[in-house]
Parts: C-alpha cells; structure tokens; sequence
C-alpha cells in the first residue's frame, strides 16, 4: 500500500533533461541581462542570471509573528515533537495535526477544540495533509490514503470520502513511495518507468545469504516516475521522474546499513497556486519542473550559479548529523560511517519548494543545517523569473502562504517545533 513514510516538518534530472533536450528544438529565445527564455518543444525554460529585485528591495516579513505556536509548557495541547501538517485559515486560526488529533487554535494562541484521533467517520490514527478550503473549511487526509474528512470552519465534521483501492488498482501497478495529498484532493502515486535506465546508483536489489533484499553498498537513488491521479480516482497522468531517498549502503556483518548523509537530496514534489500547478524537482541541480494537473509539463525554471561547495562549519555539522542518526545502534559504527561514506562536494540546490496562493514559487535554498545563521528562499514570479531573496530565521521553513500571510514551522536551538504566522507586505 503506498504511504508517506515521513510527517511534515521532520527533520540528475537525467531523465528527464534527456526527454526534454531530445525532442528537436524551436528557436524562440527572449534574452536579457538576468533571464534567458526559450521554447523548446512546446516547453518553456527559462533560466535566471540575477535576481529582478533591486538591493534592498522585494518583499519584507514581519520580525514578530503574528500567531506562535509550540512548547508552552502551560499549554498541553501544544506539546508536540513535531506536527504531522499545517494549516492556517483565512481569519488567522491555525489547525495543527498531530498524532492523529487536530487541534485548533485562535489567532491570538488560545487552544479552541480537539477532533480525537481514532477509527471512527472524520478521525485519524495520523493525518499526512490538511488543506484550507474556500469558507475556511479544513480538509484532512489520513496517513495511508484511505480516507479524507471535510470540516466545517467550528471543526465539526461536514463529511467524509473513502477511496475505493480496487479503483485506485485499476489505474496502474503502484510501486511503494511517497504519496503526497494536493489542494484539489488529488494525489500522487508511483510506478517503476522501463525508460529509465539502470545505473551503478539506480540498481535493483539482489536477495542476501539471510533472504532479505538489499541493493547492495555505495550510493544509492532510485528513479521512479511519478502520477498524478486524480480526486474521483478516475484517472491517473504519468509526470515527471523523482529519486527515492539518496542514501549510502556499507557492509555491517551479515546486514547492510544504510546512512542518510546530510548533504544529500531530495526530490521535491508540491503543488498549488489558482490554477493548480504541481512543482518537481529531482535535485541536486537548480532545475524545477512544472506540471499542469492533466500531465503536461509547461515549464521548466533553471537558475545559474546557485549550487556551492560546504563551507568549513557546513563539513563541522556533519558528524554529529550522522552520530544522531545512528544514535540507537552501535555507537562505534560512527567512526566506520564517517571513514566509507563519502562527503558530496557541494550542497543540494533546494530543500524545499511552497506555491503561494497567486503562484508564485517559494524555493528554500538551505537553512536546515545546524550552522546556517538564516533561512534563505529564492522567489519565482507565475512564469518563472527570480525576483529575489527572502530571508528568514535559521531552521526554518515555509508551509504556505497567501497575499499577506505566511505559515511557517521552526526548529529552536533546544529542538522545539514552533508552528508560526507572519505577516508580509509584497
């Protein structure tokens, strides 16, 4: 059964650059001194040089959130470890999902109400996405995709859908993956694509001596191509390619373990904006596609000079990273770790990809590494030109975002998750 393997807030492209420069090329180029725009088979790539925004200009967040939420010791209903999803309505309310609860919250902070978690119409035992519907209606999706609920602006239940998976099977031969939940109720689902070819880091596992499956040692992503299906679950249009987890295998005993590298990447895949638009970006390279609900890609927006080597405090942050992550085994496979995984030799373009409500591209470039001072987001126009820079506090990263407001979670140096709403002027 397909699932979201990791709640929200927890902390090359080849193919498809191939599908793309192999069809024959029209000749249509717009060029200025900071993007360039061309056609390239019906597709439009546009590529930023700079920024539009003069220094100092481009939009401004508030210093002080409007709406903070997280770690009142007071308050029992904002305890957490970390939230599952996010969302903040219209009249400045927030609605946070967390072991299967949602729990709602005045602008000012005050704790209104709790739906229970549960196995009954309109509860969860997780929630994986909640969406803000017109009138301020909340959507919730449950962990495995099985249900949603549809909440009226008070929180009591308005209705629920189930999915019918003999439909959902009909539609294709699903692989296991990360299924993501859109605005418009559709979803995203996975099948293994015979165009893209196998490679010494897309392999497939072999059986061990213990007759378990493993790929084997070395790096590891695996390329699997991604569909849209659709809220009737009627039908299904294949997108682009996205790579699952990247990760390092190395030898240990009769098993092999795995290691998340904190300089490594991830696919991104969000979508949003009036019309929906889905955003994809396989990464490490500064190269984001965007889709149309029907399965055709429109756009592709390219950025030059945005990847960087680590610096020296970049490279400082990793043992502890892995010492984290290997925290409930063996502590001396540490040093094992840290001598047969290699360092990438530059930092992932992107961490994170948020539509705002006119369409606009919010894409953070780093922030999430123990000594990044600030956040910082490149932001893209409708039709994919770089206006500038946001900045925002370090550990920090945007959920969405309307005309004037922003939804956004945060680490703190004492590892609270802080669920935040700021206000900002264009």
């Amino acid at each position: 059964m397909p699932h979201r393997p990791a709640p929200l807030g927890r902390l090359l492209t080849v193919v498809s650059a191939l599908l793309v420069s192999g069809a024959c090329e029209r000749s249509a180029v717009s060029t200025t001194d900071a993007t360039i725009v061309r056609d390239s088979a019906g597709v439009t790539i546009v590529t930023s040089l700079r920024a539009q925004w003069p220094d100092g200009g481009g939009w401004r967040i508030d210093s002080v959130p409007r709406t903070s939420l997280g770690g009142v010791e007071a308050d029992s209903a904002q305890h957490w470890r970390a939230p599952d999803a996010v969302t903040v309505l219209r009249d400045g309310r927030v609605v946070i999902g967390v072991e299967g609860e949602l729990r709602w919250f005045a602008p000012d902070g005050t704790h209104t109400h709790t739906n229970l978690a549960g196995d009954g119409p309109g509860e969860f035992r997780r929630v994986a996405a909640l969406h803000t519907m017109p009138g301020d209606s909340v959507r919730a999706h449950d962990g495995q995709g099985l249900k949603y609920a549809v909440f009226a602006p008070d929180g009591s239940l308005a209705y629920e859908r189930r999915t019918d998976y003999e439909q959902l099977r009909a539609l294709g031969r699903w692989i296991e993956c990360w299924t993501r939940f859109f605005p418009d109720a559709s979803r995203t689902m996975c099948q293994a694509d015979p165009a893209i070819p196998a490679s010494p880091t897309n392999r497939a596992s072999r059986r061990l001596s213990n007759g378990l499956t493993s790929p084997g040692p070395g790096l590891l992503r695996t390329l699997h191509r991604v569909w849209l299906v659709t809220p009737g679950v009627d039908r299904a249009f294949p997108l682009g390619v996205e790579a699952g987890i990247e990760q390092f295998g190395i030898a240990n005993g009769g098993e092999e373990l795995f290691v998340l590298h904190p300089f490594y990447s991830r696919s991104v895949v969000t979508a949003g904006g009036e019309p929906m638009r889905i955003a994809m970006a396989l990464n490490p390279a500064y190269r984001i596609e965007l889709w149309t609900p029907g399965g055709a890609l429109e756009r592709i927006i390219v950025r030059e000079g945005a990847r960087r080597a680590p610096t020296s405090d970049e490279l400082a942050d990793v043992p502890e990273a892995l010492r984290q992550q290997l925290s409930r085994r063996d502590p001396t496979l540490l040093d094992r770790v840290l001598a047969e995984v290699p360092t990438p030799d530059s930092l992932p373009a992107l961490q994170h990809v948020t539509f705002t409500s006119r369409g606009e591209l919010l894409v953070m470039r780093e922030g999430l590494l123990p000594s990044h001072a600030q956040s910082l987001y490149d932001v893209f126009d409708r039709s994919g030109v770089w206006l500038g820079t946001l900045r925002l506090r370090p550990q920090q990263y945007i959920v969405s975002a309307s005309d004037d407001t922003l939804l956004a979670m945060r680490r703190t140096e004492d590892g609270v998750v802080l669920v935040e709403v700021y206000g900002y002027t264009r």
